[in-house]
């Protein structure tokens, strides 16, 4: 299969297991953080990964959050961008 039509018909679960190379338990841990950033920024209404991270740290439930926490939340959305730009193109 065509790598390109492969990486369009991949979850991002599975985008981040096959290209990123993270373990399954690491991928659902990404995709669950993914799912939190949800409640800081609507992640689907910026393409500008900067806007985005921007906006959630903004937002004064994620200021609450660890220092640990928000590296990871920032991370997830920048892999989920990462994963849409891939698909897209």
């Amino acid at each position: 299969m065509n790598r390109t039509i492969l990486s369009q018909s991949l979850s991002f679960k599975d985008w981040l297991q096959h290209k990123i190379g993270y373990q399954f338990r690491t991928s659902k841990d990404v995709e669950s953080r993914l799912k939190r950033c949800r409640k800081y920024t609507d992640i689907e209404a910026e393409d500008d990964i900067e806007k985005l991270l921007f906006e959630m740290s903004q937002n004064p439930d994620f200021q609450k959050l660890k220092s640990p926490v928000k590296s990871q939340l920032r991370k997830s959305l920048r892999l989920y961008k990462q994963y849409q730009e891939e698909k897209n193109s």
